[in-house]
Order: structure tokens, then sequence, then C-alpha cells
């Protein structure tokens, strides 16, 4: 008589899409994703994964969103990922291969790099013809930006569910230093760590500081270091915290955290070399660097 119950029981909740739906974990996001609780098996390359996941992979604008509204915690293998609502899911450092083909599948032989320090995830959103938008990580940065679409990588796969008010209970604000320029200054870096210059100009275009207004931040006001970063007094007496979270260089290798900030302008120096502000304890300056760098992203208004 009980197994007869469990198995109607069972025939009504998947009848009903419940059984399937609890695979998802509702994030609390505002756009309505909800995201799998597990990777698909095994790597693949971008074309492999469009072709076998089609629309339930996420998208790149979903990644943002995952990367800016979530808190990211490392965990010695991979990152927790709560969203807005307290839920949470875990993304492991799976790594990648660069040698093409579906990887870590049944009857796999080919061979991953940066199993447990590496994690790298399609977007279903292509970006030329040999490239693709991808989440990727390390223990000390989480990005969005494109990579190589023959590379192999993780999958993870989404759904969409309606909201009737957005969830997002995260407040920005833009303080006011007394600026001569009237420059307002926002009070946190873009979450997520380090961007490319390209996907910091695509998400935020002119609320990127330009040249000019981070050599007025730097001659205007009063820096004192803290450690950790620098506090940044305005003419009348507004603070802001540019914290010395380090960079990424094109390699993808991590220098700096905790001893030196580097911060995205707007303008260009030339087509590959871009200004950005330079801090360690001892000085601060503002210089140019490779436009195939990851850096921290701090945003003005006017």
């Amino acid at each position: 008589m009980k197994k007869q119950l469990f198995l109607i029981l069972f025939a009504i909740v998947a009848s009903t899409g419940v059984y399937a739906q609890q695979d998802y974990i509702d994030l609390g996001l505002p756009s309505g994703t909800i995201w799998k609780s597990q990777n698909e098996a095994g790597h693949y390359t971008y074309d492999q994964a469009v072709a076998k996941f089609k629309n339930d992979m996420p998208t790149k604008e979903q990644f943002v969103e995952l990367k800016k509204l979530c808190t990211w915690t490392w965990t010695g293998k991979g990152y927790e990922v709560k969203g807005p609502n307290g839920n949470s899911i875990y993304l492991p450092a799976a790594g990648y291969s660069n040698t093409g083909g579906v990887i870590g599948g049944p009857g796999s032989k080919g061979k991953l790099s940066g199993v447990g320090t590496d994690g790298y995830y399609w977007s279903s959103t292509s970006d030329a013809q040999s490239f693709a938008y991808e989440l990727f990580f390390f223990s000390s940065s989480v990005s969005v930006d494109n990579y190589f679409s023959s590379y192999s990588s993780s999958v993870r796969l989404v759904k969409k569910v309606e909201r009737e008010e957005p969830a997002n209970n995260i407040v920005y604000e833009d303080v006011d230093l007394g600026l001569p320029s009237g420059t307002l200054w926002r009070n946190h870096n873009e979450a997520g760590g380090f961007y490319g210059y390209a996907q910091a100009m695509e998400e935020f275009g002119d609320r990127l500081p330009t040249k000019e207004q981070w050599a007025e931040l730097k001659t205007e006001c009063t820096w004192t270091w803290t450690e950790k970063g620098f506090e940044v007094k305005g003419p009348n007496g507004n603070t802001i915290f540019l914290p010395a979270d380090g960079w990424r260089d094109s390699g993808g290798n991590i220098g700096g955290a905790g001893k030196e900030g580097r911060y995205w302008s707007s303008t260009p120096y030339d087509p590959s070399w871009i200004w950005s502000l330079d801090f360690d304890s001892s000085s601060k300056y503002v210089y140019y660097y490779s436009i195939r760098n990851g850096q921290s992203v701090r945003l003005v208004n006017k």
C-alpha cells in the first residue's frame, strides 16, 4: 500500500513539473532567472554546448547579473554564490581544456587544466567568429568576458520565472566630494572583481571616469592609506574608499591583492593601451595599461 501511494504521489509531482523544477534554485534575481544546482556532465566547446543545450544556456547578461548581484565566497575548490534572497548555488572550479572536444564525458580521454583553481562556464552569447562570452573565475576574481570558442568549458543551465517585483535589495549611492568639476563618485566598486576594458565599456559606457576625472580625484582630494586601500576625502569632507584589489594580467594571473589597486578610465592612450588609476601604499598615479588586462571599476556621475 505504501509503495502504491508513493508511486501515485511521484506521478502527480512529475506531471505538474514540480519534481523537475526542484533541480533549479531561485536566488531572488530581478530578471527571474533560476539557476540549475549542478553542472552538466563534461566540458564542451562553444559550438558543442549551443548545439546540445540551445536556449537553456545563460546569456552574457544573466552571468553579469549573477556576478553583480550575488555574494561570491571562495570555498577552496569553487564559489558559493548567494543570491539577494539568501539561497545559494555552488560553481566548482572544474577547469578547462584548450584541445577542444567534449572533455570529461563518457569515454573521453581528454585532459583538463586548472581543476580546483579555475572555472570557465559558457554563455550562449557569441562575440565574433572565434570568441564567445563566458564566466571565468579564480580564487581572487570573477569576470565575464570573451574567450576562445574552441576551448572546452563547463555548462550550467538556467530557466526563467515571472516576478511581481524586483528582488534586488542592493543600494547604489553616488557621493558628492565637492570637486570643481561636479563629478559624483560611487561609494563602492562594481561587484565581481576584475573587468576587461571592452567589457567595462560595454556595460558602463560614460559612467566610467575619464582620465581627467581620475586626475582631479588624485590632485583635489586627501588620500589616506588604511592597509587595504585608500580613504579618499574630498574638499567638502565627504569620503569614498578605493580598495587595493590588485589586477589580472592578460594570461589570467592575479597580482597585487591587498597592496595595489588598478582602475579603468574610459580614455584610450592608443588602441592597445588605456589610461588607468594605479596606486600602492606609497604612490598613486594615472598611467596606461594593456587593454587585455583585468582591472577594477568605479563609476561616476555628473
